[in-house]
């Protein structure tokens, strides 16, 4: 042991760093709390990359102001990567914490909705004369800069009266993200990753200032732009302010508008750039709206893009004649041209001509080796889901090099074995993910693994799946597998759990999903019980707050709680879920029968020899092999139910 300890305390701090970067945050802990020299080497580690969540953000501030020991600065020093996932708004008190202790940051996520209620909410105050200037708790070289606090700043803003009343916030707020947003870029000039919501209706006057003055550092870059109108000119100024970009990821809620000149090949030449990553989000996007993105892409880069992903969340009508004939002829030849060869990411949702688009795309490759290993090809309306014809041409172009594939089927021709086999036929293929037409159509589980016998990651979306033994004659080396609106039975999963050895993740995700259970195996006047198996001794197991049991007899399920057990080879742990509430339940509470079964709607049991990691409706009761200690006990139970 000392031995193994003198030889860490001897490690470069590079080697270290990569050692502690594939660690989670509770390994760095135990690791500080080795020794003296462990303590302070790991210590910075343990603060490199910052997460904070909706409770703790005053909090986490607060620490990452305190001063280190070692080095007399703060622990916000180390920090290089800040994510914030409040649900509330962050202060500015907080945000100048966080500016003055973290000057070394080069990623800064604003997860979701974080930033754009931030900035509302600091307008409101302003504007109702809350808001004060703030002195920094903390002192640092960048205040001996002479740079200002945000509130002095936001504070120093001159509006006409009209514009100072309260409740015009939302037309000052724009104003005040673009100050705002100046200084922060100031703060931490270090900045690569940067990723907030811009969500503010009347911000389109400010936006483009506020392209012009992202930092020049930047390589990833992500923008919710929300109804603001995305124009390529908009395009033009972040890769004006960001000469280094390589990830461009932008969202939008509306229909983005179609500049003139993209029309228009002549207007445009090709311009190589550093990008190599472009995604593209929307919410109702037209048909050639879409399409005059992906022409643009082919007019602005060079042979460069090996990302793109192109996502519309709403299918809206069918484009015209002209228009089609301007997809087919000009926007799909002029993208495959440029960048055919050089993809490697490709993902598509609702987006027409598909058929047509892999049809250049073959034409192009012909005669030179397919590099596509990340294929994306949805659509929610079952009229444009790939037919039987069009999956074979597809798998057919990408059986060569497709690793993982998600695709959206339409209604079944014929035998699913077909449609396996064509899955069968790629040789790489470790991650699929399958989303049917129909959730009563029949998925066979076990006929889909016998041909793809590499797969390692199965999702099954929007079906029902079905297990029958015969079709699989020995174990498979699966190692996740992830329901989706699916609807399967208690007993069959079981059985199918025997063959998949190595299953490591079960998951039943966001959208609802269904069990169905056969209520003679309870006992009498008891809730539903319905038992999980798996046979692999580390499992970690995920279940969504949307999540259903099904009787077989159709007979009606009452009650409004939910016990969850989780039985290993060595403790057997169970809690109650009432009414958005979770308690722990223990062993000598349900011994004494103070459990009153009728007002359970179903219990859920999960057996498993050593389970790793348990996650119920969005509550983690068990990490690392060890049970959350935070819920209450009796106590809380008893005022639960």
């Amino acid at each position: 042991m000392v031995i193994i300890m003198d030889c860490l305390s001897r490690l470069p701090t590079e080697i270290l760093e990569q050692i502690t970067s594939t660690l989670q945050p509770d390994d760095i802990l135990t690791m500080c709390c080795v020794c003296r020299d462990w303590h302070s080497r790991c210590l910075p580690e343990l603060y490199r990359n910052v997460s904070i969540d909706f409770i703790g953000t005053e909090c986490t501030a607060g620490i990452l102001a305190k001063h280190n020991p070692s080095t007399l600065k703060p622990q916000g020093y180390s920090t290089r990567s800040l994510s914030m996932s409040s649900e509330r708004t962050i202060n500015c008190k907080e945000l100048e914490t966080i500016a003055m202790a973290c000057p070394f940051i080069t990623s800064l996520h604003f997860v979701d909705e974080v930033f754009y209620r931030t900035m509302l909410d600091i307008s409101a105050l302003r504007n109702c004369g809350i808001l004060r200037s703030q002195k920094y708790s903390i002192g640092h070289n960048g205040n001996a800069k002479g740079l200002p606090n945000y509130s002095k700043v936001i504070l120093g803003l001159q509006f006409p009266p009209p514009y100072n009343q309260p409740l015009m916030y939302c037309k000052t707020a724009p104003s005040v993200t673009l100050a705002f947003c100046e200084l922060m870029f100031q703060h931490h000039p270090h900045l690569k990753a940067l990723s907030m919501a811009l969500h503010l209706r009347p911000l389109k006057p400010e936006l483009p200032p506020l392209l012009r003055i992202l930092p020049a550092g930047l390589t990833d870059l992500t923008l919710d732009l929300g109804d603001c109108r995305l124009y390529t000119s908009f395009v033009d100024l972040i890769h004006d302010s960001c000469p280094q970009l390589t990830s461009l990821s932008l969202s939008i809620e509306n229909d983005g508008i179609l500049d003139p000149f993209v029309c228009s090949e002549s207007d445009v030449e090709p311009i190589n750039r550093s990008l190599k990553s472009f995604t593209l989000k929307c919410r109702e996007l037209l048909c050639l709206g879409l399409w005059s993105w992906v022409y643009f892409l082919g007019k602005r880069y060079g042979q460069q893009l090996s990302t793109v992903h192109i996502y519309n969340n709403s299918r809206l009508e069918h484009p015209k004649t002209q228009t089609e004939s301007m997809i087919l002829d000009t926007f799909i030849p002029t993208f495959v041209e440029q960048h055919g060869a050089t993809l490697r990411s490709l993902k598509m949702k609702n987006l027409d001509f598909s058929q047509a688009f892999w049809q250049s795309m073959k034409l192009r490759n012909h005669g030179i080796d397919v590099k596509l290993w990340d294929v994306t090809c949805l659509d929610t309306k079952t009229l444009y889901n790939r037919s039987y014809k069009e999956m074979h041409f597809l798998l057919d172009f990408l059986k060569p090099s497709i690793r993982q594939l998600r695709l959206s089927m339409a209604k079944m021709e014929g035998c699913f074995d077909g449609y396996a086999a064509l899955f069968g036929q790629c040789p790489s293929l470790e991650h699929l993910h399958l989303e049917r037409a129909d959730d009563r159509e029949v998925t066979p589980l076990f006929m889909l693994l016998q041909h793809c016998t590499r797969l390692r990651h199965l999702t099954l979306d929007h079906c029902t799946v079905g297990v029958v033994e015969s079709q699989l004659s020995s174990i498979h080396g699966l190692r996740s597998l992830t329901f989706n609106r699916a609807r399967f039975t208690c007993a069959e999963m079981n059985q199918a759990l025997k063959y998949l050895p190595r299953l490591a993740t079960f998951h039943i995700g966001v959208m609802s999903s269904t069990i169905l259970h056969e209520r003679s195996s309870d006992p009498p006047n008891a809730p539903p019980a319905v038992a999980l198996t798996f046979p692999n001794p580390d499992m970690s197991i995920h279940i969504s707050s949307i999540f259903m049991i099904n009787l077989l007899d159709k007979s009606y399920i009452t009650g409004t709680s939910t016990m969850v057990s989780a039985r290993t080879a060595h403790s057997c742990d169970s809690w109650i879920f009432s009414r958005g509430e979770v308690a722990q339940v223990t062993e000598e509470y349900l011994q004494a029968g103070l459990m009153r079964q009728h007002i359970l709607a179903y219990c859920l049991e999960f057996i498993c020899d050593d389970l790793r990691y348990l996650k119920f409706k969005g509550r983690v009761l068990i990490k690392r092999g060890s049970v959350i200690p935070r819920y209450p006990k009796n106590t809380a139970l008893d005022t639960a139910l």
